[in-house]
């Protein structure tokens, strides 16, 4: 017992770098002890071997769903020939499909739709599989197996991505040629997460966006601990150093944005265009009012003061809402 709470052991590990009392976990089970090697001590050989395994593990559950051909259409038309619809997407499957197969369909399906995994455990969906496989004893993806299938995604993912920046720089000669979007934000659990995704065009005039970080981070918000996490964790995950490799460091329109954008020496900060557009478009109709701060010489003191100016007044603009009533849709 510590602080009111029950423990089971004390991490070997942690113990090497921290105090006993930093050290203690529950390890009622192997897989706890496992969780927390995979966790914590990622780079210890133990967690690396428990992470092929994991991975390997998950492999039976992968599902391949390939394009089937579209027929080619005749040059000349034919009315007794079916034109098949373009806008239907054939898919090509296996057919009987083992359990592992379908185990594999929900989680593809959960995956690419960004679902929960709870959706799976409804009564309601259960009858759903069984009636249209034909077997009651359909099993579900626990909550361990989804979540080693998500690392597995996200790892490979991160080859990915890893590999394509490379490439990339090598084409441009090692010249910055990418945007790196940033921003800070407060989720439902009252945690506050630091989100970064970058933008380009590739060498074959492909327009790229791919979001690339979430990072909970509730210890400190200044622009100088959001613009480390940010320049670390992109480092560490994609190889990717914003200083060499972004031209723009974009962000929304608040002073500590944009103060985590200026920290990066070599790129120029830029404003979000939704959040210009907003601004321009809300002191155009006269939602708000435009202010900045200028510096005037105070006559008697002969120093120069801030003050505040209105740029644009605020207040009722029928010009500016019979143009958005006139081009609505």
């Amino acid at each position: 017992m510590h602080n009111g709470a029950e423990y089971t052991h004390i991490c070997l590990l942690c113990l090497q770098q921290n105090e006993w009392k930093d050290s203690l976990c529950r390890a009622r089970h192997t897989s706890n002890a496992k969780d927390h090697l995979v966790s914590i001590h990622r780079e210890h050989e133990w967690a690396i071997k428990e992470q092929e395994h994991r991975s390997n593990r998950t492999k039976r559950l992968e599902v391949k769903v390939s394009p089937k051909e579209e027929a080619k259409r005749s040059a000349e038309p034919d009315d007794h020939a079916q034109q098949p619809d373009k806008r239907q997407k054939k898919l090509s499957w296996e057919a009987p499909v083992s359990k592992d197969k379908v185990s594999g369909h929900i989680v593809r399906w959960l995956i690419h739709d960004g679902l929960p995994r709870n959706l799976t455990t409804t009564p309601a969906f259960k009858e759903f599989l069984a009636g249209v496989t034909g077997k009651s004893d359909v099993t579900i993806p626990s909550h361990r197996t989804y979540n080693a299938i998500l690392d597995n995604h996200y790892s490979t993912f991160k080859k990915n991505v890893a590999a394509l920046i490379s490439e990339e720089f090598k084409e441009v000669f090692q010249t910055p040629f990418m945007n790196v979007e940033h921003d800070l934000w407060t989720n439902a659990a009252k945690s506050c997460v630091v989100g970064a995704s970058c933008s380009f065009i590739d060498h074959t005039w492909r327009p790229r966006h791919l979001a690339m970080l979430a990072q909970v981070k509730n210890d400190g918000h200044t622009s100088e601990e959001v613009a480390a996490v940010l320049d670390k964790e992109l480092k560490v995950r994609y190889g990717l150093d914003v200083d060499k490799m972004a031209r723009f460091t974009v962000s929304d329109t608040a002073s500590t944005a944009r103060k985590v954008s200026r920290l990066f020496d070599s790129t120029l900060q830029t404003d979000c265009t939704m959040h210009a557009l907003n601004l321009c478009i809300g002191y155009g109709i006269g939602l708000k009012e435009n202010l900045r701060n200028d510096y005037v010489l105070d006559p008697k003191s002969q120093t120069f003061v801030k003050k505040r100016v209105v740029v644009t007044m605020g207040g009722a603009f029928p010009e500016g809402s019979a143009l958005i009533q006139n081009y609505a849709p």
